[in-house]
């Protein structure tokens, strides 16, 4: 393999260390190729400004290949993200939710070696268990509440409160006591993963928290670039006593959720990455060694893509899984039905109340009015359905009842004519039962249906791509609420992508200053109406 191979290799396929150089050409003689990756790479770095306690500045290197990995990576999350939107709130969704959420909390007992039980999982998800957990076993119910808040407030601003406030969460308690840590002994600033010391001077902790809040709310690096960025920055410096890797963790969904992938980022299993530890820790300290973050990214792009494939396999389980539960639920109503039911031959219609002292309806009165069949009832014991096919062949089990007998309760053609159109006759069966037939009309001809679900869908994708400062949830909404003529409210939206009602309220405006609707009000509502557009 020529040289110029290998530095590609070294680059795209696998970001290489040195070291790794080594392994894979089984001879440590390789400083000229290693001076040749290096002079490669040094066109695709782009500094990022997060520092290290030495003030260097880290960086991350582009190539074409880790590019478009990368953008492979966000793809496939918005296309997640769209399936996981069509299952809704239904069972389907809690099933997949539940499913995801015990997987992750498995990743995090693992981690502390706590052995439990689905049924403390499915608890601890349900909120059925509160109290009375094992202590080793209450992380596990407070990383969950985490991961809810994550789900439920995923637009919510990243803060130096987001930081403390999954602290607080983690810790099960409201109120701190302390905050970042103030100790600095050999468990922190001493801590060392491959020669290189972790853990950041408590008087700096501070200034890189606030460092690394302003990477995430302004720099224009990818999504998937500013989530390791947090989650290595978090792991490096270790702001507090306890459970710094936790909330490496959790702020890099975070950061997933707040950049449009919404709720799904909280149910994408990143904790796997703690399974193999000595592998994350080695590409952490390569990274502090070398103030390049590449080496993290390509390992969170390696381990976490691998569970993005299978995520769409879970999906359509969840789907398949409830359309079997709904047939099952359907077998059991037919079974509970008996085979043969007694034929009732009263025709239970509720009472209409006519005026017996013959007073004039108004017009008020006639509009509310229903004009429906008057009860009729059969006397008559039908011993056997043999019987009722003897009698249907000489005379109708009911007659039409003549209106004629009541037409003196009426004082107007118009009303007689009206009660003769909705009296039918009744239609004998075989077991002696009646059928009713009736008509119904309604004022507007023609009701606009809007588009189909896969029509939905597609205009979602569509306005996505053709506008980025969407959210994922406006574009769904839209995409099913742009009828014109139609008028759309704030609880709409809420009830359709399921999240808070400011969040709702938020969002329309939102469309409203993008151009999609125009915001009007109507009896002291804000109502919203599309507008049409090109």
């Amino acid at each position: 393999m020529a040289n110029l191979d290998y530095i590609k290799k070294f680059s795209n396929e696998i970001y290489a260390t040195k070291k790794d150089i080594e392994i894979e050409m089984k001879t440590p003689l390789v400083d000229g190729i290693w001076t040749q990756v290096l002079s490669y790479r040094r066109d695709f770095y782009e500094t990022i400004p997060l520092v290290n306690y030495d003030s260097n500045r880290f960086s991350i290197c582009l190539t074409p290949v880790i590019s478009k990995k990368i953008n492979a990576f966000e793809r496939k999350l918005t296309g997640l993200l769209n399936e996981y939107s069509k299952l809704q709130r239904n069972y389907a969704n809690e099933y997949f939710r539940r499913k995801q959420y015990k997987k992750i909390l498995k990743y995090i007992a693992k981690k502390y070696r706590i052995d439990t039980q689905d049924t403390v999982l499915d608890g601890i998800i349900d909120g059925t268990i509160t109290y009375n957990l094992p202590t080793d076993q209450m992380i596990l119910q407070r990383y969950y509440a985490c991961l809810d808040d994550i789900e439920k407030n995923y637009l919510q601003d990243i803060t130096e409160n987001t930081i403390g406030n999954f602290y607080s969460k983690l810790m099960g308690t409201e109120d701190l006591t302390s905050y970042y840590r103030k100790t600095d002994s050999n468990k922190y600033s001493g801590y060392n993963i491959g020669g290189v010391k972790l853990g950041a001077a408590p008087n700096k902790i501070e200034s890189l928290v606030n460092q690394l809040i302003k990477f995430i709310n302004y720099d224009n690096q990818s999504v998937l670039v500013k989530a390791v960025a947090t989650f290595y920055y978090i792991y490096y410096i270790k702001p507090f006593e306890n459970y710094s890797e936790e909330i490496a963790l959790l702020m890099m969904k975070k950061v997933f959720a707040y950049n449009d992938f919404n709720e799904l980022s909280a149910l994408i299993a990143f904790e796997v990455l703690l399974t193999d530890r000595d592998l994350l820790e080695k590409k952490i300290a390569d990274c502090q060694k070398t103030y390049d973050l590449t080496y993290l990214v390509a390992h969170v792009l390696s381990v976490i893509s691998e569970d993005l494939n299978k995520l769409d396999d879970e999906i359509v389980e969840s789907q398949n899984h409830t359309i079997r539960k709904e047939l099952y639920q359907a077998d059991e109503a037919k079974q509970d039905k008996p085979l043969y039911e007694e034929p009732s031959l009263a025709v239970n219609v509720p009472n209409q109340t006519l005026d017996n002292d013959k007073v004039p309806l108004t017009e008020s009165e006639m509009h509310n009015t229903s004009f429906e069949k008057p009860v009729v009832e059969v006397e008559e014991k039908v011993e056997s359905v043999e019987e009722v096919k003897v009698e249907s062949e000489e005379k109708p089990i009911l007659e039409e009842p003549k209106v004629e007998e009541n037409l003196d309760k009426y004082r107007s053609s118009e009303e007689i004519q009206a009660y003769k159109d909705l009296v039918k006759p009744v239609q004998p069966t075989i077991h002696g039962s009646e059928k009713l037939s009736f008509s119904q009309n309604i004022a507007i001809a023609n009701v606009p249906t809007g588009l189909s679900e896969e029509e939905a869908s597609k205009l979602e994708l569509h306005l996505m791509e053709m506008n980025p400062s969407l959210s994922h949830g406006q574009a769904y909404f839209y995409a099913r609420h742009c009828t014109i003529g139609m008028y759309y409210t704030v609880d709409q939206y809420k009830k359709c992508v399921g999240c808070a009602y400011e969040t709702a309220r938020t969002s329309m405006n939102n469309l409203v200053v993008l151009g999609y609707y125009k915001k009007e009000i109507l009896k002291k509502k804000f109502v919203y109406i599309p507008v049409k557009r090109n």
